[in-house]
């Protein structure tokens, strides 16, 4: 503008009614010409001569380079201040920071640390509302949303503190640790049921309804926690009852089916080791995997395997998780992003220890990649159209990683010695002791078959035939009448037998009780 038409131009946007006046008018009227109607803005100065340098600098201009590129982004000259003269809406001189983010790191692209994902930030954007806009106060807490000093706190700020329940055992341990109450309730089906953390975080279904979901319940139907542990399983599993698991997992607000995988030791302590179940990995879209899980359709995952949508993440932002560097994908989704590492096991699978005794869990990681979900249908943009130009994107989503984390815990030094003195050393005097009462057995065992033996022999009785006759026994003759078996009868072999070994057995018996 020259200097006399940006006067005009500042006369008539110094009053802020006027403005909104103006623009109004513009945006409502089928035909711009309309203004030159109104003698307050031909009285300002707006002729036919500027009004389309007015509304360029009003569409134009102001939004996107003064307001979005110069307050919101940051946008740097690349040369000396004649470069204003020469390029006054930074066409081709006004350039981004390295990274891609400008010089006050807000807008639509930013870089932020890892702390500032998991617990918030400000961003200028937020000064830059109007107060009178406002509803609620602009704040983003972070993936792990509002932290509260004391549940006190979080009581007096949202009337709904956020409560659980678990089994303690104490009807039966194979429930013990089992939700009976999650976030207030025993049963969700939309996202309003979905208790938040936020100070001001409800969003009613028609605010979901118009970021595009298909439903406002968050899944196919109700669902819930009852009745799911989230760290142990039932406890007293013996080697042959290594079977599978499912746990409740409420980054991706759904039970998780782990099966085993391998014994292993975690600081003296054996334990089961436990992976994610294949199949519930897999999409319930068959054309896109011939191994896939149609019972995954409850769950919405329509997608490619190994991700799942995020539904309930506050405020509707499409959000999906996924292991670390896209494990276990297609490459044909790796290759959207560039510079992602080679999935390893070691350092980017989910798997838990299970202690069998007790059931708890002694060691875990839980790793889990979140992702834009970027939709080409609704990012319609020609900011967007390289981005979309991928010849690998289906079903128009492209999927834009930018935060992996490794939730991990072990048991400790101390709590394993502990352990291993408490459990370990009573089960190996168990099992001591028992060994003794067996061998001390089997000892009275054999010493009351020598016994045996040995009254076996003093009571044998020759076999000859001396019912009549004469016998010489080197001293004289004795004489031998016939004997009446009725009135005497010699016990046999088996008869003693039974006799020594249920003797045998009640002296066990007795010493082993």
């Amino acid at each position: 503008l020259t200097i006399e038409e940006s006067i005009q131009f500042l006369e008539v946007f110094s009053d802020q009614t006027l403005n909104v006046n103006f623009a109004t008018t513009l945006l409502t009227s089928d035909n711009p010409l309309a203004v030159l109607t109104d003698s307050t803005y031909v009285d300002a100065g707006v002729s036919l001569s500027n009004l389309f340098t007015i509304i360029t600098y009003l569409y134009s201009y102001l939004p996107e380079s003064f307001f979005l590129a110069g307050y919101i982004v940051g946008y740097q000259r690349l040369d000396s201040e004649t470069t204003v003269i020469t390029d006054p809406r930074g066409e081709t001189s006004l350039r981004l920071l390295p990274s891609g983010t400008g010089i006050f790191n807000s807008g639509l692209f930013t870089m932020r640390s890892p702390r500032e994902f998991l617990f918030g930030y400000h961003d200028r954007i937020f000064d830059l509302v109007p107060q009178d806009f406002a509803s609620i106060e602009f704040s983003y807490n972070g993936i792990l949303g509002f932290q509260y000093s004391s549940v006190d706190q979080q009581r007096n700020v949202t009337n709904t503190p956020l409560i659980y329940g678990q089994r303690s055992g104490k009807k039966g341990l194979k429930s013990i640790g089992e939700y009976i109450l999650w976030r207030n309730a025993t049963t969700l089906l939309t996202r309003d049921t979905v208790e938040g953390k936020e100070p001001d975080s409800s969003f009613g279904c028609t605010t979901w309804e118009s970021q595009g979901y298909e439903s406002c319940n968050i899944w196919g139907g109700p669902f819930g926690p009852r009745g799911y542990s989230f760290n142990r399983v039932d406890p007293f599993r013996q080697r042959k009852e290594k079977k599978n698991y499912q746990i409740w997992t409420t980054e991706i607000m759904r039970p998780t089916a782990i099966e085993f995988e391998k014994d292993t030791t975690v600081r003296g302590i054996k334990g089961y080791r436990y992976r994610v179940r294949d199949s519930f990995l897999r999409t319930a879209n068959c054309t896109l995997d011939s191994q896939c899980n149609p019972d995954n359709a409850f769950y919405r995952v329509h997608g490619p395997s190994y991700i799942f949508p995020m539904s309930t993440n506050a405020g509707g932002t499409r959000i999906s998780v996924s292991f670390p560097v896209f494990g276990y994908m297609d490459e044909i989704y790796r290759s959207q992003t560039e510079g992602l590492p080679e999935f390893q096991e070691s350092e980017h699978s989910v798997y838990v220890v299970v202690e069998p005794y007790t059931g708890f869990f002694i060691k875990g990681h839980l790793r889990l990649q979140y992702n834009y979900d970027l939709d080409d249908r609704q990012l319609t943009s020609a900011l967007w159209t390289n981005l979309f130009s991928n010849p690998n994107i289906t079903d128009h989503i492209l999927y834009w990683p930018f935060l992996w984390f490794d939730d991990t815990d072990s048991i400790s030094k101390a709590t394993a010695r502990k352990f291993r003195k408490s459990v370990y050393l009573s089960q190996n005097l168990a099992i001591a002791f028992t060994a003794i009462l067996i061998a001390l057995g089997l000892s009275l065992l054999v010493a009351a078959f020598v016994l045996y033996r040995q009254s076996q022999q003093e009571t044998a009785i020759d076999t000859k035939d001396y019912s009549t006759g004469s016998h010489k026994n080197g001293k004289g003759v004795i004489e031998f009448s016939k004997i009446d078996e009725k009135e005497q009868q010699i016990p046999s072999d088996d008869d003693l037998h039974a006799a020594v070994q249920q003797n045998a057995t009640a002296v066990l018996e007795k010493d082993i009780q």
